[in-house]
């Protein structure tokens, strides 16, 4: 091996080069380098917004009807107070439904203890 040589450059085809072409060489790795990088950025990118999309469509979820709408008179105001009943009726449901599950959870532990 000659001197001033670094270990690798024979087998690279550089033990006579020059530094100005060994400088552009290692440039046109850096630019490859970097667009490759770049490339791979931007799939990266791709995927995560394709995701996201899917993952915001899926979110979305259909508001139900009002179960009764009045044909004619005080639309607003009875409409209004239909929502309010709606939406007292769903409490009343998951208060019901919570106190059955803590009793029935309740009778397994005193089975259990006994």
């Amino acid at each position: 091996m000659r001197r001033g040589c670094i270990a690798g450059e024979a087998s690279a085809g550089l033990a006579g080069a020059r530094p100005v072409d060994m400088a552009r060489r290692a440039g046109g790795v850096n630019v490859m380098r970097f667009g490759l990088g770049l490339v791979g950025i931007l799939v990266a990118l791709a995927v995560v917004g394709v995701l996201a999309k899917k993952q915001l469509g899926a979110a979305r979820v259909a508001v139900p009807a009002p179960l009764s709408v009045p044909s004619g008179g005080e639309g607003a105001p009875h409409n209004s107070h239909s929502v309010r009943d709606q939406g007292q009726q769903v409490q009343e449901q998951f208060r019901q439904q919570l106190d059955s599950a803590l009793q029935q959870q309740q009778q397994r532990l005193d089975k259990e203890a006994q």
